[in-house]
């Protein structure tokens, strides 16, 4: 090994990651040419994932049937799953209405999964949960008096989404979006001040851009005009470290240490492996602020336009 390199140990990652389901229930990722997986495989995606030491499933109830697929595996026991759900059908109902739908919807959640309890349960639209603060509260206290959910949360798209951790006292979990370019959690004092006076558990997504920071080249390039030199940099820094572009990307989020889990989406056994045999490669953190944009229409997969003809301008 080259002097200079800095590797700290092999499967240094399967602890900290959970393994995203999106595509698992319908057609996802960038990377994955917007395809769904096939059940079958993530049958042995599931497997393999056991074996390598992953103990985390994320999924939720928008991503079609994937639910469904993780419960009719019949491996949802080997992990912890957390999942997600639409806060918008609790707009306006009665109090008694509104715990019923609560009721329902976790017990319909454990149905679907086959599990007896959630390790987290997030609320999956935040804005709309910001302008329904009372209501959030409500809903939060009914899901941790049933007990069977460990910890309650709200999964945020922006800083400013933050705000609803201040006010509600059962929420201690969020999930936010972070990776190389987008750095804006990474950097966020107050994430970090949840993090320790509330003791939020705080999961980061979209490490790799639904794919795109994986696959980028060819066509794929050409719709995001600027980011193939930011890309080049990275292919660079990754030779001089001895290292893949997967390792270089896991580890840039995980060396900010302020992630509890790192989400990760696997489209097939190949991958799930790859990703959980990654290396910790050591990545100054100013090194790495070099790479940030806040440019969402880079770094927000709601902003892409992946028209054939479409090209994403800086």
């Amino acid at each position: 090994m080259s002097k200079g390199v800095a590797i700290i140990s092999a499967n240094l990652f399967s602890e900290d990651l959970s393994l995203g389901s999106a595509s698992w229930g319908m057609p996802y990722g960038i990377g994955n040419d917007h395809k769904r997986t096939d059940r079958e495989e993530v049958i042995k995606i599931l497997y393999a994932a056991r074996e390598m030491g992953i103990k985390h499933l994320d999924t939720a109830n928008a991503y079609g049937d994937a639910e469904k697929v993780i419960g009719d595996s019949g491996l949802s026991r080997s992990f912890s799953v957390t999942s997600k759900f639409s806060f918008k059908p609790f707009i306006g109902l009665s109090a008694r209405n509104r715990i019923s739908l609560v009721d329902r919807m976790v017990w319909e959640t454990l149905e679907r999964l086959k599990c007896d309890k959630l390790y987290g349960l997030l609320i999956h639209d935040p804005k709309t949960a910001l302008s329904h603060q009372r209501v959030v509260q409500d809903v939060a206290c009914r899901i941790a008096n049933l007990g069977v959910v460990g910890k309650i949360g709200v999964s945020v798209n922006y800083l400013s989404d933050l705000k609803i951790f201040q006010s509600i006292e059962p929420l201690r979990m969020v999930q936010v979006p972070g990776n190389i370019l987008d750095q804006r959690f990474s950097n966020s004092a107050t994430l970090q001040r949840l993090r320790v006076s509330k003791r939020v558990e705080v999961h980061v997504r979209s490490v790799f851009l639904q794919g795109l920071l994986l696959s980028m080249s060819g066509d794929v390039g050409k719709r995001f005009n600027g980011l193939d030199e930011q890309i080049k940099k990275i292919d660079r820094i990754c030779i001089s470290k001895e290292c893949s572009r997967l390792e270089f990307l896991l580890s840039s989020v995980k060396s900010f240490r302020i992630f509890d889990k790192i989400v990760v989406g696997a489209f097939s056994v190949e991958q799930v492996r790859s990703i959980a045999e990654s290396r910790f490669i050591d990545i100054p953190i100013n090194q790495q602020r070099k790479f940030h944009t806040r440019d969402l229409r880079i770094i927000s997969p709601q902003r892409w336009r992946l028209t054939d003809n479409s090209v994403i301008k800086k």
